[in-house]
C-alpha cells in the first residue's frame, strides 16, 4: 500500500483523502485500516493534504477514540512525527 500511496501526486491523494474522510477515525483504529491511514500521513506533500487529515480526526471526542485503540496510538505517533506545526 505506501508503495502506491508514494507514486500518488498530490491532486490524486486530495482526491483520496476526501472521498475517505468520514470514515478516517475508523480506519485508524482498524487492524488492516491503520497502515493506510499511517502512509498517507508519511507521504503528505500538501497543506491541503494535512488540512484534510487533521479536519477528521477534529472532534475531541473521536480524538479520544483514536487515542485509547492501540492501532489508533500508531495514527497519533505518524501525525506527531510527520507533521510540522
Amino acid at each position: 500500500m505506501s508503495c502506491l500511496i508514494k507514486k500518488l501526486n498530490s491532486a490524486q491523494k486530495i482526491e483520496i483523502l476526501t472521498e475517505i474522510q468520514c470514515e478516517i477515525v475508523k480506519m485508524s483504529i482498524h487492524e488492516y485500516g491503520s497502515h493506510p491511514i499511517q502512509c498517507f500521513i508519511e507521504n503528505i506533500s500538501s497543506n491541503k493534504e494535512i488540512s484534510i487529515l487533521l479536519s477528521s480526526l477534529s472532534n475531541k471526542y473521536k480524538f479520544v477514540l483514536i487515542c485509547n485503540n492501540s492501532n489508533g496510538t500508531h495514527v497519533i505517533k505518524k501525525l506527531i512525527s510527520n507533521i510540522t506545526e
